[in-house]
């Protein structure tokens, strides 16, 4: 079997049990005019002393769940997020959302810088096809457009061409 095949049997298994990593909240940002706000955290998890880089990996378009434990919150205590940072900006991840008047997105805009939220590792497919001489057509409409940043950031990398 080649390499190339055992790494895409290696990306096509889904884990049984979802796993989850605490990430330290680095910076919040809200945009001017909108009621959009980011947040950038660590991609290493808070409870391994490694170095905090490489921990957390994901492809350009996949998603993760974040949970703030808001068990009074009628849609419960964890939401999803696409992971608008792009795998090349090793130091962070990032998710953005609108910000809406519900429990848990109180709770994540009064996160104070250096908290320690848990996320669980990358989930989902919906990612660039792996043959750049095809092209991709990417259409969304508002807070949907966080999946292309990241995939926008991959397609500029010369390594991708």
């Amino acid at each position: 079997m080649s390499d190339k095949q055992q790494d895409e049997i290696k990306d096509s298994i889904t884990p049984t049990r979802v796993q989850k990593m605490q990430l330290k909240l680095l910076e919040k940002k809200s945009h001017k005019g909108t009621d959009i706000q980011s947040f950038k955290f660590s991609r290493g998890n808070v409870a391994d002393d490694k170095s905090q880089s490489q921990n957390f990996r994901y492809k350009a378009g996949q998603y993760a769940m974040v949970d703030l434990e808001t068990k009074d919150d009628p849609e419960g205590p964890m939401r999803s997020f696409t992971l608008a940072s792009s795998p090349t900006e090793e130091n962070f991840i990032m998710i953005s959302t609108r910000i809406r008047d519900t429990l848990f997105k109180k709770k994540l805009t009064n996160l104070d810088v250096g908290a320690s939220v848990d996320i669980t590792a990358p989930l989902g497919n919906f990612t660039l096809h792996e043959d750049s001489s095809k092209p991709a057509v990417l259409l969304s409409g508002g807070i949907g457009v966080t999946p292309f940043r990241s995939m926008i950031n991959i397609l500029q990398m010369p390594s991708y061409h």
